[in-house]
C-alpha cells in the first residue's frame, strides 16, 4: 500500500492554485551537511488552541512507556499559561489551517517571515501525527461526528494526514484528510489502535489533572516550566497575521453554522443476515439511499446522480475509482418500490436486478474498469476540457453529485462521516454489522427546497423498511 508512506509525519502544505504533499518520512535519512537528521518522534498536541510538540520516542528509538507519556500530557493538562488564559496566548493559528487554501498560502508566507514561526511551523509539519485533547464532552451521535468533523475549528490543524481526538470523557476518533490517502488506509490504523487497545489490561493512570495542577501551581508560567520532552509552540504574530487568524475564525464559525448533521442506527438489515439472504450488504444499503431520495424528493423524475468510493488499491499507487451506482435498474427498482400496485414479487425481481447490477458495478470500478478517473483525466488535459463532451446537458447532470456516499465497516468503529460535496448534495457515510447499519447524513442548510438530510433520513428509514420486508418474504 503506497498510501502508508504518508500516514505519518505528513501534511498538506498550501500554496497558490495548488498545495504541496510533504512526507517527511520519505525524505529520511536527511543530510545535513555532515549530519544526517534523525526522523521525527514528536507529535504535535493541541488544547485550547494552543499547539505543543510531545516525544512520544526516546532518543535510542524506542516508544516511551505509557507513565512517561502519562506525565508529559499531564504537563499540558496543568500549564499554568493556558489554564489561566492569558492574553497572549488568545490567538489560535491553528484556525488558519481551517481557511481557504489560497489565504492559509499567504498567511503562512507571512508566517514564515520571522524565524521563530518558521521553527514552529516545521514542527508541526514534520510531527508524526496530531493530537487533540479537546475540553467537549459530547454524547449525542450527530454531536459527535460534528465535533470530529471540524469541531470549533480552532483545536485542529487540519493539514496533518490525521488528528486523533480525545474527549474529556475519553471518547476518541480520527479526523484525517484526504489528499494523501483513503479510507483503507486509515481504517487499518484505526483496527491496528483497536485491537493494541483491547489486547491490553486495564490500567489505573499514574497522575490526576488535580494534583499535576496543585503541583505546579507555584512554577513559572513560560514555556521552559514544561518538561524537557515538552515544548509549547511559540509564535511572534504581526498584525497582519492577527488579522488573518480573525477572518479564519469567522470564515469556520460562518461554515459551520451552515453545516447540518442526522445520524442515525438501525437492527435492519444486519449484515449476516442479508449475505444469508442472498444479497450484498452495500448493494441493499446504497439501495436504501436510492429509494430514500426518491421518497424524499417526489418531483425529481430521475435518479440523483451518486458517487460511491471504490478502491483501486489493488494496483500500483491506486487510489480509488466511482461506483455509479444511479442506473436504469436502480431507477426501475425505485419506481417499484413506491409503487402502490406492485406486488411482492415484483418489487424482489426488481431488488435483485439492482442488487446485481451494483454488484457488477462495483467490481468493474474496483478492477479499473470505471470511467470517472478517466474521463477527469481528459477533462483536465486544457486542450480537450472544451470538448463537446463536457458542454452537455446530460454530462451537467451527470457529473453534479446528488448523492455522495462511502463506507467503512468494522467492529473498530461507531460511526463515520464527511462533509457535503457541493450546495445541493447529500454527503452519506454508512456502514452494515451484524447489529444492523448506521448513517451519518450531512448536508448544507438554507436550501430545504432542495436539500433537507431530516427529510432524506425518514425516506431512508422507510427504505429500509420496505426492502427488510421485501427480503423476509423472498
Amino acid at each position: 500500500m503506497s498510501q502508508f508512506a504518508n500516514l505519518f509525519s505528513s501534511t498538506r502544505i498550501p500554496r497558490r492554485n495548488k498545495d504541496e504533499l510533504k512526507s517527511h518520512w520519505a525524505l529520511w535519512p536527511l543530510k545535513v551537511g555532515d549530519v544526517i537528521e534523525p526522523p521525527p518522534r514528536h507529535i504535535l498536541v493541541l488544547r485550547k488552541s494552543q499547539c505543543y510538540t510531545v516525544n512520544v520516542f526516546e532518543k535510542d528509538g524506542t516508544a516511551s512507556p505509557p507513565d512517561v507519556l502519562e506525565a508529559r500530557f499531564e504537563a499540558i493538562l496543568a500549564d499554568k499559561d493556558i489554564t489561566d488564559n492569558r492574553p497572549h496566548h488568545s490567538s489560535p493559528i491553528a484556525s488558519l489551517t481551517s481557511a481557504d487554501r489560497d489565504t492559509w498560502a499567504d498567511a503562512r508566507s507571512e508566517l514564515l517571515l520571522d524565524r521563530v514561526n518558521e521553527r514552529s511551523l516545521q514542527l508541526a509539519d514534520s510531527a508524526l501525527f496530531a493530537l487533540t485533547l479537546d475540553e467537549t464532552s459530547p454524547s449525542k451521535l450527530s454531536d459527535v461526528s460534528r465535533a470530529m468533523l471540524v469541531g470549533d475549528g480552532r483545536n485542529r490543524w487540519f493539514d496533518k494526514s490525521f488528528n486523533l481526538v480525545i474527549f474529556s470523557s475519553g471518547k476518541a476518533g480520527l479526523a484525517w484528510e484526504h489528499s494523501w490517502g483513503d479510507g483503507i488506509a486509515i481504517l487499518a490504523l484505526f483496527e491496528a489502535l483497536f485491537k493494541s487497545a483491547s489486547d491490553q489490561s486495564p490500567r489505573r493512570p499514574s497522575f490526576t489533572r488535580s494534583s499535576s495542577s496543585s503541583s505546579s501551581s507555584s512554577s513559572s508560567s513560560s514555556a521552559s516550566s514544561l518538561p524537557q520532552d515538552v515544548s509549547r509552540l511559540q509564535w511572534r504574530l504581526s498584525s497582519s497575521s492577527e488579522a488573518s487568524i480573525k477572518e479564519a475564525c469567522v470564515a469556520i464559525d460562518e461554515l459551520t453554522s451552515k453545516l447540518s448533521l442526522s445520524v442515525f442506527r438501525s437492527n435492519l438489515l444486519p449484515r449476516a443476515a442479508t449475505k444469508k439472504s442472498g444479497f450484498s450488504p452495500d448493494a441493499l444499503l446504497q439501495l436504501s439511499l436510492q429509494l430514500g431520495y426518491s421518497l424524499t424528493h417526489p418531483e425529481q423524475r430521475t435518479s440523483p446522480s451518486t458517487y460511491e468510493a471504490a478502491s483501486t488499491s489493488a494496483f500500483f499507487h491506486g487510489r480509488t475509482e466511482t461506483i455509479r451506482v444511479a442506473s436504469p435498474e436502480s431507477h426501475a427498482f425505485a419506481t417499484t418500490f413506491r409503487s402502490s400496485s406492485a406486488s411482492a414479487s415484483e418489487k424482489i425481481s426488481a431488488l435483485k436486478a439492482a442488487s446485481a447490477r451494483h454488484r457488477t458495478s462495483s467490481i468493474d470500478a474496483a478492477s479499473g474498469k470505471g470511467c470517472d478517473r478517466h474521463l477527469f483525466a481528459l477533462r483536465s488535459q486544457r486542450s480537450l476540457s472544451s470538448a463537446p463532451l463536457f458542454n452537455d446537458a446530460a454530462w451537467k447532470t451527470w457529473s453534479t453529485i446528488r448523492l455522495s456516499t462511502s463506507t467503512l465497516a468494522s467492529p473498530a468503529l461507531e460511526g463515520g462521516g464527511f462533509g457535503p460535496v457541493g450546495p445541493d448534495a447529500y454527503s452519506v457515510g454508512y456502514g452494515s454489522s451484524n447489529e444492523g447499519c448506521h448513517f451519518s447524513i450531512a448536508w448544507w442548510n438554507g436550501r430545504e427546497d432542495q436539500v433537507d438530510g431530516k427529510r432524506l433520513k425518514k425516506g431512508v428509514e422507510e427504505a429500509l423498511n420496505e426492502i427488510s420486508t421485501a427480503v423476509a418474504r423472498k
